[in-house]
């Protein structure tokens, strides 16, 4: 335990926290390459120790082209939507492009994805991937198991356009990723990466208003998740650089005075990532969310509806994970 502690943490004191705190020049390794990949960063580490492959360099094009290129049929067709969880304040190579959508709009975004040979791979109620170089998954709200966790109309209010190689990309505002990106870390993939760390941590220091994060955190019903994410991040700027001034920290010191929970809902003491929240806890949490959004009728009829044994299953083998 404590080699595998050590090694976690040489590897965020070399990296830092891009744009915040500049990490340390290190020599290329395997096994941090490993610890980097299981944490979604492994191009970030690649850049930093100068060891880019040629399939990373792909990878990391081939991300970028089909970004680019669904936001330009988006655009040239006013379709209304928002890239999240997919451009990061860091290098990164995302496994998919995600992409809210409104339920308007849904039909024609797909049969235009279809006219730029894109296949449709998978469609569920709240979600339509659809396949080409990479998947392109369509959300009308974000959902695990076909529970929704967040409203992806209110997401889309909150969002703003960012120039990417000449091309106008449709995303979230910064307040508005902060809590996605929390929330799929805890619903969706019960798992907290140096992915998300970064995420929070950079996208919170370059918003600084902490009012916005949180009081978007409590309308979305996600005060919660936003408390323990909040604190996992302040303990790992405890841990790699023993500083607690950054805006993530200050979120975590404000939700632990005023959010009174009967129970300690974040990791105590040393912490290394990627982390698996409690499967219990986040079932917990996304029943009572439901509940309280929609009511416990429309609750169990959801349940009863939307989860099959298949998706109950993938919804538990998330806890035996390591990576996702």
């Amino acid at each position: 335990m404590m080699l595998s502690y050590n090694k976690f943490i040489k590897l965020v004191r070399s990296l830092g926290i891009p744009t915040i705190i500049n990490g340390k020049e290190n020599e290329y390794d395997n096994t941090m390459m490993s610890l980097a990949r299981l944490n979604k960063i492994h191009l970030l580490y690649a850049i930093h120790t100068n060891n880019m492959s040629i399939t990373l360099n792909s990878l990391y094009n081939i991300s970028v082209s089909a970004l680019l290129d669904v936001s330009k049929i988006f655009n040239n067709n006013k379709i209304d939507y928002a890239i999240f969880k997919t451009i990061k304040p860091f290098s990164y190579i995302p496994s998919d492009i995600d992409i809210l959508i409104h339920y308007k709009d849904l039909n024609q975004a797909i049969k235009l994805l279809e006219e730029h040979n894109y296949s449709k791979y998978i469609k569920d109620s709240l979600c339509t991937t659809m396949r080409k170089d990479m998947n392109i998954d369509l959300y009308l709200d974000p959902s695990v198991s076909n529970l929704a966790y967040l409203d992806g109309e209110l997401l889309m209010k909150h969002r703003c356009v960012k120039n990417i190689n000449d091309t106008n990309v449709h995303t979230l505002t910064n307040y508005a990723e902060i809590i996605a990106v929390a929330c799929h870390s805890f619903y969706k993939e019960q798992l907290f990466t140096l992915s998300d760390y970064y995420t929070l941590t950079i996208l919170a220091e370059e918003h600084k208003r902490i009012d916005d994060i949180i009081n978007f955190a409590r309308i979305n019903n996600a005060i919660d998740v936003l408390k323990v994410t909040a604190n996992i991040c302040k303990q790992i700027t405890l841990q790699a650089f023993e500083i607690d001034h950054l805006i993530i920290c200050k979120i975590a010191d404000l939700l632990n005075r005023d959010v009174y929970n009967t129970h300690r809902d974040y990791p105590n003491g040393f912490i290394t990532l990627p982390y698996k929240f409690p499967i219990i806890f986040v079932m917990k949490s996304l029943m009572k969310k439901v509940s309280e959004e929609r009511g416990n009728i429309t609750l169990m009829k959801g349940i009863l509806k939307s989860i099959s044994l298949r998706q109950l299953r993938k919804l538990l083998e998330h806890k035996v994970r390591d990576t996702y």
